[in-house]
C-alpha cells in the first residue's frame, strides 16, 4: 500500500509579555491511501507553557514527528 501524507504550515512566532512558549492553531494532518483520505489529526489547537511538559505518545510509524 503506497501512502502520501500532507501536513498544515506551522507557524510559530514569539509571544512577548507571555508565559507561552508554543501556540499551535487548526494543526491537521491527513494520509492519503488506496482507500481515501485517513485524517490523523484534525483541528488540534493547543498552548505549552513556561515550566510545563507535554507527552506525546504513539505506535512507531504514526506520524508523531
Amino acid at each position: 500500500m503506497e501512502e502520501d501524507s500532507k501536513s498544515s504550515q506551522l507557524e510559530v512566532s514569539p509571544v512577548s509579555g507571555s508565559d507561552i512558549l508554543l501556540e499551535v492553531k487548526n494543526l491537521y494532518t491527513q494520509f492519503f491511501t488506496e482507500e481515501g483520505i485517513v485524517k490523523a489529526v484534525d483541528g488540534v489547537s493547543f498552548n505549552i507553557f513556561r515550566d510545563e511538559v507535554l507527552g506525546l505518545v504513539g505506535e512507531t510509524g504514526c506520524g508523531k514527528s
